[in-house]
């Protein structure tokens, strides 16, 4: 069951490094999954819309309700041997936005869909200065991905052995390597408003 949350919480790590880094979204248009074993996009591939919220790389974070489900799937390296461990789950609902603070609940479950974790967590919006030093933050890169809940046009991050894909904001991605450890974590199912 640690394990279950430590790779939750280092996959949360991920997806929110991406999320609340520098962005230059391509697009979108809301779109809205439609659950477990759906294609999970009413828009694939980079669409665009008419509003505000069609060019905001952090709209997910900006409704009530929106929420993903994404599942975790890890190795570790024991001796030798690499060795599969449990699936786990994890679950991120936007709960109250409040102008750039948002908050959202985030619950992790077993790979039986138990529940193992549960708390409300906050998040500023507010977009951050440029670093101290005068060094440009590292740009991101526009990539196609194909997961379970649908295609997306997201953003790519490349960080200390972590490659993320968000889309406005919401985790759609992510793969973690090191010598001890890989996981890869990809969006199930999802609300988008």
């Amino acid at each position: 069951m640690r394990k279950g949350i430590l790779f939750g919480l280092l996959s949360l790590v991920a997806i929110l490094a991406v999320a609340c880094g520098p962005a230059n979204n391509t697009g979108g248009n809301g779109a809205t999954g439609n659950g477990a074993g759906g294609n999970g996009a009413a828009c694939t591939g980079g669409c665009t819309g008419g509003d505000e919220a069609a060019d905001d790389p952090m709209a997910f974070y900006k409704t009530v309700g929106n929420y993903s489900l994404a599942k975790t799937t890890s190795k570790m390296k024991m001796g030798d041997e690499w060795k599969d461990q449990p699936a786990s789950f994890m679950r991120m609902e936007v709960t109250k936005v409040d102008g750039n603070k948002i908050t959202y609940k985030m619950t992790t479950y077993d790979a039986d869909m138990k529940e193992t974790y549960s708390a409300d967590q906050e998040m500023d919006l507010t977009p951050k200065d440029a670093p101290a030093d005068g060094a440009e933050a590292p740009k991101p890169t526009t990539e196609e991905i194909e997961v379970k809940a649908g295609k997306f046009n997201c953003m790519k991050s490349d960080n200390a052995g972590t490659t993320s894909w968000s889309f406005k904001g919401m985790g759609v991605k992510t793969v973690t390597k090191s010598d001890m450890m890989e996981s890869t974590t990809e969006l199930q199912e999802y609300k988008l408003d």
